[in-house]
């Protein structure tokens, strides 16, 4: 899992706000806009994400559990064809990766079997600050089940980019990325009509 987090400018207000992304593969991330009030994450008290060896988190947050920490594990469900039929499954939602809340001491973590490692940041404890982890929280139900937030917006609609690269200029919605998170916009770029992928929640109503 790589975290990253980008301090951008509405180009409307002037709003600082702060662009946070949990990336887990080449092609699945989650982004978070927040607001800026100031650092919370590497840091500790914090959230640390542990890295499990293949398919054994459920195990590893029992094991973890026993140790005294507090562990969120978010799952998502999956629906898939099998022999022609839809099937529902349970799947983690970060697959090799969860969350434990660390005071301070955390050495004791890396003998847990099932434990690959924590994530580290220059040879440091990455942690994911707690307005992160808040939203990523409400996201799921009381059972940890991650669902897919309501659109705020719809197809056709006009919409205004307020932060990022593209910040100021107008789109239209045109579909839905498969990612909850994003929307692709039609936009006017070098005289032509081109579809560009969008956060949604750097949008607002024109």
């Amino acid at each position: 899992m790589k975290i990253s987090v980008t301090s951008v400018t509405s180009a409307a207000t002037g709003t600082v706000v702060l662009l946070y992304r949990l990336r887990w593969s080449a092609n699945s991330a989650i982004d978070f806009v927040l607001p800026d009030l100031g650092k919370d994450y590497g840091m500790l008290p914090g959230w640390a994400v542990v890295v499990t060896q293949p398919q054994t988190e459920a195990k590893v947050v029992a094991r973890v559990g026993k140790l005294g920490y507090r562990v969120f594990y978010p799952k998502i469900v999956r629906r898939l064809r099998h022999k022609g039929k839809r099937i529902s499954i349970m799947c983690p939602l970060f697959p090799g990766y969860l969350f434990t809340w660390i005071e301070m001491k955390w050495a004791g973590l890396l003998n847990v079997n099932g434990v690959a490692g924590l994530l580290m940041n220059d040879g440091e404890l990455a942690t994911v600050g707690d307005l992160v982890m808040n939203e990523l929280k409400s996201r799921c139900d009381r059972n940890g089940i991650y669902f897919n937030p309501i659109r705020k917006f719809s197809k056709g609609q006009k919409v205004r980019i307020e932060y990022g690269f593209f910040a100021g200029m107008l789109g239209t919605v045109e579909r839905f990325s498969k990612r909850e998170d994003e929307v692709i916009l039609l936009m006017d770029v070098l005289g032509a009509k081109r579809p560009v992928k969008v956060n949604e929640g750097t949008l607002t109503k024109v």
